[in-house]
């Protein structure tokens, strides 16, 4: 921008946050910057247009503001938000995406060191993450590579759009995340750049992650071809209902011994643990009982679902409490 651009986008701002947030009429403001109410009128409009004023409209039903204070009261959570469920699995996604994005950007300092799991809500978030201010923040990779072909399941492809928002590094594991035996896992794990890499982990100010259902029909693991359909219907015999970062986990948020045990080549959930910000994303009423055991084994402190999630949630809660 020119310089006079830049005194008047300034003056712009100016103008809006003595309407917007300080209750001045406009021909108050006219008189403070001795212009005429009409240019007031004009610069408003002008605001809207640059985005330097956004309305926003919390559609949410008066049950659903409830349950935010309900389950963060629960399960002594820093924040709840919970997205209107209505409409279809995508919108809903989509709304979560947008709502985990906005959080995220509210929390953003420099020097952050951001962590970021996988999966298709995830990529959701990152896809309408946007920020006014450009920030000196790092990304990691929680988990390896999933080798997949769409852009949506894979961590290395959403760190790294991520990432291009910020002044930083992007930190990639290079590594997949499953291997077939826990042989080969501790062999990639004493090579010097996975080492650094987990070393890296230990620094990350806040994780992102999507909290998965081991149910065949839902499961990304089985849906990516990283297990079959009997490896994921004999985890949920087991117990393990749910997962985030490869871990199982049952639905009073134990980790599970299953046939992926010693075979992820990720954070592990000590280190996952000491992070003081992990955002869990779960979008879809199938994926409560394993949003419920993920908060009852503390590894999300942030909660971004939808209503009809957030109500199955807090009611199996009870009933099972």
């Amino acid at each position: 921008m020119e310089y006079q651009e830049i005194n008047r986008y300034d003056l712009l701002v100016r103008v809006a946050e003595m309407y917007y947030m300080e209750q001045k009429t406009q021909q108050e403001i006219a008189d403070s910057i001795m212009v005429s109410r009409s240019n007031i009128s004009k610069m408003l409009k002008k605001c809207i247009q640059l985005g330097i004023v956004e309305f926003k409209i919390n559609n949410l039903s008066s049950s659903g503001i409830g349950l935010q204070s309900k389950l963060k009261k629960k399960f002594k959570l820093k924040e709840v938000i919970i997205v209107p469920g209505t409409g279809s699995p995508e919108e809903v996604k989509s709304r979560i995406g947008a709502a985990a994005a906005e959080y995220l950007e509210g929390i953003l300092a420099n020097g952050m060191l951001v962590g970021l799991a996988w999966g298709s809500t995830l990529y959701q978030v990152v896809k309408q993450f946007h920020t006014s201010h450009v920030y000196d923040v790092d990304v990691i990779q929680l988990v390896g590579g999933m080798g997949s072909r769409s852009i949506e399941l894979d961590g290395q492809d959403i760190i790294k759009s991520l990432q291009k928002h910020f002044h930083g590094t992007s930190y990639v594991l290079q590594a997949p995340m499953i291997v077939r035996n826990p042989i080969l896992k501790q062999l990639l794990l004493e090579e010097l750049e996975i080492k650094k890499h987990f070393d890296k982990f230990k620094q990350t100010d806040v994780a992102l992650m999507g909290l998965g259902s081991n149910r065949s029909q839902i499961s990304a693991l089985y849906r990516s071809g990283h297990i079959k359909k009997r490896d994921a219907d004999n985890m949920i015999k087991q117990g393990a209902i749910g997962d985030t970062c490869g871990m199982q986990f049952d639905i009073n948020g134990n980790l599970c011994n299953t046939v992926l045990t010693g075979r992820v080549i990720g954070i592990d959930m000590p280190t996952l643990l000491k992070i003081p910000t992990r955002i869990g994303v779960a979008s879809g009423v199938e994926r409560a009982e394993a949003t419920l055991g993920a908060l009852r084994g503390n590894y999300v402190n942030v909660l971004v679902t939808d209503e009809t999630t957030a109500k199955k949630v807090y009611d199996e809660s009870c009933e099972k409490a």
